[in-house]
């Protein structure tokens, strides 16, 4: 027997906010690094390094949080059987599915969520460690 989930005006709701968050995410960060090269570009690298920690701990705080959203619903899944797991938001009229597919979505899920952490990892031991470390640390220092 097919069953499906039917949104309630609520439902609806905070499904379609949680489809503009992501949305209005990526504008707020472009913005950001609109006002990040117009400000920090005649900058002396010395200066630049704590507006470049902070561009890359931005980025690195929208990774975690993605990569926690996918983790969570990869959980909810698997521990449910069901795709999409009970209590989630939906806009339309959504079949439920069950059995392998259901695993499927959730290992997938799960996959995308450890995908993300390893580059993130990768991020920041590539990036923040070795070129900013010296200068936080203070063994490179900025004078002239």
């Amino acid at each position: 027997m097919t069953t499906y989930l039917s949104p309630t005006p609520r439902q609806r709701l905070v499904a379609l906010a949680k489809c503009t968050l992501p949305l209005l995410a990526v504008y707020a960060l472009t913005r950001m690094a609109r006002a990040y090269t117009d400000h920090v570009d005649g900058l002396p690298v010395c200066e630049q390094v704590p507006w470049a920690i902070a561009v890359l701990l931005a980025c690195a705080a929208a990774l975690a949080v993605f990569a926690y959203v996918c983790g969570r619903g990869a959980f909810r899944v698997l521990r449910s059987g069901q795709y999409p797991a009970p209590g989630t938001s939906v806009l339309f009229r959504t079949r439920v599915y069950t059995g392998w597919w259901a695993r499927t979505n959730g290992i997938t899920l799960l996959l995308l969520a450890i995908l993300i952490t390893a580059f993130l990892i990768g991020l920041l031991s590539a990036f923040v460690f070795p070129a900013i470390g010296p200068y936080i640390a203070g063994p490179r220092g900025c004078a002239p």
